[in-house]
């Protein structure tokens, strides 16, 4: 990861979508499947969003975490019986720039708590204290929304010089993040 010194620096910038998840699929579609979703509706655009499904994996691994401009996770992984201490202290030590994407997804209909999924995890992770971009969504059809809607305020030849300055921004919160 380099700092970004100007806007001609972010033109080439590679979004990436990380996925924490102990399964490989979601809704019962595959994260390939759900990025191949997000990717159909930039046929038109000169744009990358790279798919890492490994981020339990790497999750002691800032340098491998930070640079991902949208999070998936599921919720399995932040509440349940085994959830991952790292990942929730990541999230509450606000290790990511605030306008990370983090979709927080749950699919289990037999999920059985006094509470709702979407209660049951603010409890664990207060989303209003991660940032303005930390969702949770039950469908895979939101998650893709979701993503486009981020995707889309983040291309350069959608929305010009405020999509180069967001990315700017973005990259070098992030690079201080990890190196400073």
């Amino acid at each position: 990861m380099e700092r970004y010194e100007c806007q001609a620096d972010a033109v080439d910038h590679t979004q990436s979508l990380l996925v924490f998840s102990e399964t490989t699929s979601v809704f019962g579609k595959s994260f390939e499947y759900i990025h191949q979703e997000i990717m159909s509706g930039f046929e038109h655009l000169d744009f990358s969003l790279e798919l890492h499904t490994d981020g339990i994996e790497h999750v002691h691994d800032l340098e491998l975490l930070v640079p991902n401009s949208v999070l998936l996770i599921h919720y399995s992984c932040i509440i349940g019986d085994d959830p991952c201490e790292t990942l929730i202290n990541r999230l509450e030590g606000l290790a990511f720039p605030k306008t990370t994407l983090i979709i927080i997804v749950y699919d289990d209909t037999a999920y059985e708590v006094s509470d709702t999924p979407e209660e049951a995890i603010e409890e664990t992770v207060p989303t209003d204290e991660i940032g303005p971009n930390c969702l949770i969504h039950d469908h895979w059809k939101a998650v893709v929304g979701a993503c486009e809607l981020y995707v889309k305020s983040h291309s350069h030849e959608l929305h010009g010089d405020a999509a180069l300055d967001a990315i700017l921004t973005w990259n070098n919160q992030a690079y201080d993040r990890l190196y400073n």
